[in-house]
């Protein structure tokens, strides 16, 4: 957990949560402004080393979204 928490701390100092927003909205990624999914929360999640493993379902990517924030439902 501990080279998790370092992957996000740095994951954070880079990309802002703004970037990711703006980001997001350009490509069409998030197209509206009541979406629970957010860029920023999405990308921490992709962080997460397990996350590219073919195996990976949505739901196990929804797991560890909401371990990175309380935000995600």
């Amino acid at each position: 957990m501990r080279n998790l928490e370092r992957i996000i701390t740095k994951f954070e100092e880079i990309v802002s949560k703004n970037f990711c927003k703006n980001l997001t909205r350009n490509v069409g990624f998030i197209q509206r402004s009541s979406s629970r999914l957010k860029g920023f929360e999405f990308a921490q999640a992709m962080m997460v080393p397990h996350a590219f493993l073919e195996t990976e379902t949505l739901n196990s990517l929804a797991v560890s979204m909401k371990k990175l924030t309380k935000n995600v439902i």
